[in-house]
């Protein structure tokens, strides 16, 4: 694997400078469609915790019920992944999944087993391996046709209070072997999403939704919740896009920052400052934290609330957790309890409403895609 770092020019994002705040329309940044997916009683989606977008199919996880669903670039069903089970070509539990769009293949990974299991678009089994370094891995996306890309989360607390012995976490997973190796990134001292505390005499977790692996397209972007590097993956390369100064890191639970989504020459960070976390949960410092997005072109960063494009009224933060899509690509599920809760207050706009019209509150979700312009 090579490493080609230019250290003569890398941007720095400054977190004592206070930005100013933008409003980002998303229909004057991007191209818009929707797409209903197909309901019937065989493909009803409970919540998509995972989202795969290629040029002709889509693929949603669905964690809850343990099974993937593809389905075309029209949202016609047209294969399910339903193989849990203890049978020899079954996964006793989905924890996450990746997909490979050129070769129609979908990766089950099962913590239970640390194995992958493979199966083709119509829920066909391929085969299995075991991974051969146990750990918890979380972010798997597709790297190439013969490698998996991931992140280790073993022991990893918001608080370094957990022995973290294991510097190198983001490594590639042969599909067919299981064999790791890890990347270039070396982190000193890893934390993770969860804070654990002791109650009386137990103890409670929370966890704060966020992932330290980024893709887009075939770039994948890692930023270590402890690292002031953010790190690009492109093709086998290892590239540094940014480093961050004033990050707060002697607090208890430290500050941190977690890219929440990367398209194009934008990135959507999240600065995350906790307050407090007793019995009742956790507590943020909205006056610190907030969302931004950094610009890798013009090295500007800003304050920003995205406005959809199908509500009047609206404004959001991008999150593109999970997902792992075409180049500068931004989708997400818009759920029928929603839409109808929108439609009720006179807040949709756009084509949405003329598809409505078919979808009824049993209806699967509508995936917005945005495809950001140059």
């Amino acid at each position: 694997m090579s490493d080609k770092e230019s250290h003569q020019s890398i941007p720095v994002i400054d977190w004592s400078i206070k930005p100013e705040t933008e409003v980002l329309d998303l229909e004057d940044l991007a191209d818009i469609k929707y797409i209903p997916l197909e309901t019937n009683d065989s493909c009803l989606i409970k919540l998509a915790t995972g989202l795969a977008l290629g040029n002709d199919s889509i693929a949603i996880t669905d964690i809850t019920l343990q099974k993937v669903f593809i389905f075309d670039s029209s949202g016609e069903c047209v294969g399910i992944i339903d193989r849990r089970g203890e049978g020899p070509e079954e996964f006793p539990t989905m924890s996450t999944t990746a997909v490979d769009f050129n070769r129609k293949e979908v990766y089950v990974y099962s913590i239970m087993k640390n194995r992958i299991y493979t199966y083709d678009f119509k829920g066909g089994y391929i085969g299995k391996c075991t991974i051969d370094r146990p750990g918890q891995y979380e972010a798997i996306y597709n790297y190439n046709d013969s490698l998996l890309i991931a992140h280790d989360k073993t022991n990893l607390s918001m608080a370094l209070d957990m022995p973290n012995d294991e510097l190198y976490r983001y490594i590639t997973i042969n599909k067919k072997s299981g064999e790791v190796i890890p990347l270039p990134i070396r982190i000193e001292q890893p934390i993770g999403n969860t804070i654990r505390w002791h109650n009386s005499d137990h103890i409670d977790v929370v966890k704060i939704a966020g992932q330290p692996i980024m893709c887009d397209g075939n770039r994948f972007v890692i930023a270590d919740y402890s690292s002031d590097t953010i790190f690009e993956m492109n093709n086998g390369v290892r590239n540094i896009l940014a480093c961050q100064t004033n990050v707060d890191k002697s607090r208890k639970i430290p500050d941190r920052v977690q890219v929440e989504a990367v398209l194009g020459n934008l990135v959507f960070l999240e600065y995350i400052r906790v307050s407090e976390v007793d019995k009742t949960g956790i507590k943020f410092d909205e006056e610190v934290g907030g969302s931004y997005v950094y610009n890798l072109e013009t090295n500007e960063l800003k304050s920003y609330t995205a406005k959809r494009p199908y509500l009047k009224q609206d404004s959001k933060t991008i999150h593109h957790l999970g997902i792992q899509s075409k180049p500068s690509t931004y989708c997400f599920p818009i759920y029928m309890d929603q839409l109808m809760d929108q439609a009720e207050n006179d807040n949709l706009r756009g084509p949405i409403l003329d598809i409505l019209k078919s979808l009824n509150e049993d209806s699967n979700p509508v995936l917005m895609i945005a495809s950001f312009k140059n």
